[in-house]
């Protein structure tokens, strides 16, 4: 039995809204049937784009230091849906969110 647990939280991409339990069950079982971490690791970098930094705007007077931007995505049905980190975690439950942030690391 797969146990899930969706936490609320504001996104303005409205990401858990838009993915059904059947999916996020689905995807579940898909990432558990990898045979190692490896091949878990890499399925989940294929899902993080890495992408340079367009415009830098300092908001304070101590700029965070960023070169990259990561975009996320799951897969639902075969197609890539953009999300934020959270929902990816969130939707990957049986990965840690470290595994995640140690993948987008490696891009």
């Amino acid at each position: 039995m797969v146990l899930i647990v969706l936490f609320i939280y504001r996104c303005k991409l409205k990401c858990m809204e838009t993915i059904s339990k059947d999916n996020i069950q689905s995807s579940i079982r898909f990432i558990n049937n990898f045979d190692s971490k490896n091949a878990q690791d890499t399925y989940l970098q294929a899902l993080i784009e890495k992408q340079e930094i367009h415009r830098k705007r300092p908001r304070s007077e101590v700029p965070k230091n960023r070169q990259f931007t990561f975009k996320y995505h799951i897969k639902i049905e075969g197609a890539k849906l953009k999300v934020c980190k959270k929902a990816q975690c969130e939707n990957y439950a049986c990965i840690v969110q470290t595994k995640i942030s140690r993948s987008s690391s490696k891009i």
